[in-house]
């Protein structure tokens, strides 16, 4: 699902290739925004939830949704957590465990939880250093968003923490 505005209109953002020790590989994931302050990181895997879905709902207030195909519990509400860090920077994040809006295709879980624009959280996911996701089951997954989607996720900061959030 792509972030529409009031009137239906998407944007999306696509990229190229992606280094990784020196090797080029074709990007995984894509980023959607649209009108209303939103942002959506998928992967470029056809049927799999969002890794990202954020939307400001207030100046220096994101509601942001962690899922992708990390396991985040039921989504029957129930209290979840994820360990997120670049190497530089760590953090734990609580929240609690929603369905994702794609349940009926992916049967998926996301956590949900507010942040700030400059929580280190969004300092993570601007980085653009590789991402290591740690969910409660214990596994670690290790992403690298690519440029665009950082500089997405950067624009995306720099509107929320200015209030532009419609």
């Amino acid at each position: 699902m792509l972030a529409r505005d009031w009137m239906g209109r998407t944007a999306v953002i696509g990229f190229g290739l992606l280094t990784v020790a020196g090797t080029a590989l074709a990007e995984e994931y894509e980023a959607s925004s649209g009108q209303v302050l939103a942002l959506e990181i998928r992967s470029t895997t056809p049927e799999v939830d969002a890794l990202i879905d954020a939307t400001c709902v207030a100046a220096n207030t994101i509601d942001i949704r962690i899922g992708g195909e990390l396991p985040f519990g039921k989504g029957e509400r129930e209290p979840t957590r994820l360990t997120l860090s670049d190497g530089t920077i760590s953090t734990k994040i609580a929240g609690i465990s929603v369905v994702s809006p794609d349940v009926e295709m992916t049967g998926g879980s996301m956590l949900l939880t507010s942040v700030e624009p400059d929580s280190k959280v969004m300092q993570i996911l601007v980085s653009g250093k590789p991402i290591t996701f740690k969910p409660p089951d214990g596994s670690s997954h290790k992403i690298t968003l690519g440029k665009s989607a950082t500089d997405a996720v950067k624009a995306f900061v720099k509107n929320c923490a200015d209030g532009d959030n419609n």
